[in-house]
């Protein structure tokens, strides 16, 4: 019996011992994840020539640029051979710079799309031109990505000299006109229409063309001056592209404030945009004469820029049901007003009353494709450890308890000797 009694013990050394390896060496590979309430930042960085044609995404997301410095809050950064950068950093407002923005961009300015991953929305669009922008991440987010397209001048050192002259066709385009938009609504000139196209003042003539020259080219915003009064329904259609040829596409959509911002490429010399103020209450009212036909394409439903995240785009098959917001159905009804797609299903001129406005809190439009980032270890915790030491314990309490036996039985033997 004295031989069994050393024997128990190691056993319940043994036990200790399994106990503390399974504690500290688990079966399986635990990932570090981010601390709570940090957000995984990634930016790809690009180059995307202001002479790009189309979607922006399409054309310049694969421009990857490798070795630029970024400041992120306090920490600086530097993308990889794939063109990204990446930072951990608080939720809240976030302060991002291109550190060389000046040799980098250009054409003196980029294009920045951020979204929260993996949904992709809400999307949020910033144009800079110092190479800093602000986003602001909410409490719940985890992951931000953003593309950043620095805007380059393959022409040129600098860029942002050359100037382009805007011609604005001022049109009246009541909200029940029907069929296509253009051969609808673009004969009914607007005279005497007021615009400031980025300080040009330029005012529409008997054959409601208003003309503003040497406009520099870059951002150039448009303003209807009168904008209240003449868009009896809050709202216009705009569309604006490049001349001759009417591609790119620089502008499609709707208004609401009278204000629209188009980025004029560099070698371009002559842009032209019909102005379409939506009015209410009555019929068309086409003009006695009204003049040449204009060169200006009817409008199409060009692919919007870049988004990651997924959104609603126009097309003749599409419904309510394809569209985030209530803007996005109303930009392609507004294009043809004899509703094909059943967007205004109560003929109040309104497509797809039930849908959310951009900014009233409902789910949010698209921006950057969603990408995937490489393993970043965040996950569910392995419990493996902990169980193990809870079966290493149970082990030795049953071998002391043996041996605590063992000797009780040898001491009985030895009185009874």
């Amino acid at each position: 019996m004295r031989r069994i009694v050393p024997f128990v013990r190691s056993l319940a050394v043994a036990g200790l011992l399994i106990g503390l390896i399974a504690t500290f060496s688990p079966l399986g590979t635990t990932e570090v994840s981010a601390q709570s309430g940090e957000v995984e930042l990634s930016i790809h960085v690009l180059d995307c020539p202001n002479d790009a044609v189309g979607n922006i995404f399409k054309a310049c997301h694969d421009n990857r640029l490798e070795d630029v410095d970024f400041t992120i809050g306090d920490d600086e950064v530097t993308s990889d051979d794939e063109g990204v950068v990446e930072a951990i950093v608080a939720a809240g407002m976030v302060e991002i710079e291109e550190v060389d923005f000046d040799t980098i961009a250009t054409n003196g300015r980029a294009v920045v799309y951020c979204s929260p991953q993996p949904e992709g929305e809400p999307l949020t669009e910033d144009k800079t031109t110092d190479g800093s922008v602000k986003i602001e991440i909410a409490d719940n987010v985890t992951e931000v990505h953003c593309d950043w397209y620095n805007r380059t001048d393959p022409n040129a050192d600098g860029g942002g000299d050359d100037t382009a002259t805007v011609m604005i066709h001022a049109i009246e385009c009541p909200v029940d006109a029907e069929g296509d938009i253009f051969e609808a609504c673009h004969d009914n000139r607007i005279e005497d229409v007021t615009f400031d196209v980025e300080g040009i003042e330029a005012i529409s003539d008997e054959d409601g063309e208003a003309t503003a020259e040497n406009v520099l080219t870059g951002d150039v915003t448009i303003e209807e001056i009168d904008f209240d009064s003449l868009a009896t329904s809050g709202r216009a259609f705009v569309y604006c592209s490049v001349q001759p040829g009417g591609e790119p596409v620089l502008t499609e959509g709707n208004t609401r404030n009278g204000l629209v911002t188009i980025d004029i490429p560099n070698n371009v010399t002559e842009v032209h945009c019909d102005w379409y103020n939506r009015t209410s209450d009555f019929g068309p009212t086409p003009t006695e004469d009204p003049g040449q036909p204009t060169n200006t394409p009817y409008p199409t439903n060009t692919p919007q820029p870049t988004q990651t995240g997924g959104g609603s785009g126009g097309d003749n098959t599409t419904n309510c049901a394809n569209y985030t917001y209530q803007e996005d159905a109303q930009d392609v009804y507004d294009q043809d007003t004899s509703d094909p797609n059943n967007l205004d299903s109560d003929n109040d001129g309104v497509a797809c009353e039930h849908l959310p406005k951009r900014g009233s809190g409902g789910s949010a439009a698209t921006a950057t494709v969603k990408t995937t980032l490489p393993t970043t270890g965040a996950g569910p915790a392995d419990d493996s450890g902990s169980t193990g030491l809870v079966f290493g314990l149970i082990l030795v309490l049953l071998l002391v308890g043996a041996a605590a036996f063992g000797r009780r039985r040898h001491t009985e033997s030895a009185n009874a000797k």
